[in-house]
């Protein structure tokens, strides 16, 4: 548990025990609503707000715009799922 912590909050890393979906659920959904689908947020005001204040994160980098539409495809070949973050604490692994 004291290892988990310090790779998450120490240097912001991920927690081993990672939420993963299906990103087919998820298809076509703009983030804000994705990341009230997923529960990583209330409601789409709590999402709009996370996201303009800069505490949304996919793969690491920082989402800006809460009508972008996420598919599991912009992860990329070399990956296979997105791992979206919302503050320190909430982790979704879209695969």
């Amino acid at each position: 548990a004291a290892e988990n912590f310090k790779n998450v909050f120490a240097h912001n890393g991920a927690p081993d025990d990672i939420t993963a979906l299906r990103a087919q659920d998820f298809c076509g959904l703009p983030l804000a609503k994705l990341l009230t689908a997923t529960g990583l947020s209330a409601s789409n005001g709590e999402a709009k707000r996370d996201i303009q204040a800069g505490a949304v994160k996919i793969n690491g980098q920082k989402a800006a715009d809460p009508q972008t539409v996420i598919v599991a495809e912009q992860a990329g070949p070399a990956e296979a799922e997105l791992i979206i973050q919302v503050g320190k604490r909430k982790f979704v692994k879209l695969n």
